[in-house]
This record gives structure tokens, sequence and C-alpha cells, in this order.
């Protein structure tokens, strides 16, 4: 036959793949029994996913982040994007902090390579 069969390339399979991971959610949603406890357990695995975080690699966190405020919408994500911001800010501050981007001189006390590092954490 002509129909189906193929390895599922073409906009057929990508919408087949957006509605399943809908459908995940949905059903992760029906196992928590409401989209404030599936949130406050996302809120909590998140603050741990990043504060073990040591390359402040977000992306995969924004990407999730962003299709949860299409699900949810933006005010009940807030804080969960805090978080993010807080790990980038981080980032940033460890950049600093070992000499990526200056080229000052450093106190003798703390050596480039120290193994001090810096988190931002809001309330």
């Amino acid at each position: 036959g002509g129909k189906g069969g193929g390895s599922g390339s073409g906009n057929g399979g990508s919408k087949r793949g957006k509605s399943r991971k809908f459908d995940i959610l949905g059903n992760l949603l029906s196992i928590y029994g409401s989209k404030e406890i599936f949130i406050d357990e996302y809120r909590d695995m998140l603050c741990h996913r990043l504060l073990k975080n040591y390359s402040y690699d977000t992306s995969r966190d924004v990407a999730t982040l962003e299709l949860l405020k299409l699900r949810f919408g933006e005010t009940i994500m807030y804080q969960c994007e805090i978080m993010i911001r807080d790990i980038d800010e981080s980032k940033r501050l460890n950049s600093g902090i070992h000499g990526k981007g200056k080229t000052n001189q450093t106190p003798r006390s703390i050596e480039p390579s120290s193994s001090v590092n810096a988190t931002v954490v809001s309330e």
C-alpha cells in the first residue's frame, strides 16, 4: 500500500510527537491530582536539579519551562523562571571570580584556580 509505512518524517510525525507530550503532561496532572501540586513538585525538583548543576547549563530547563508556561501561564511558573535566572547570574559571577573575561590582578589569597564558587539563590 501507498499509505503509512515510512519513517515518520514530515509534519505528521512532529504533530504526533507534540500531541503525545501533552498527553503525558495530562497523565502526570491526573496522577498528582491538581496542577498546583504538580507545579509545586516540579518547582522542588527544578530547585534540586539547578543546585546540583555545576556546569550552569540551563538550556534544557529553559526549554521545559517555556513549554510549561504555554500550558499553565507565565504567572504560576514565575518562581521557576527566577530560579533559572539565578543560576544564569551565578554563571556570570563565577566567570568573574575565576578571571574569565577579566585580566585584573587577583589578591594572593584568592587564586584563579581556587575552588570558590558563587550561587545566587532568591527567596
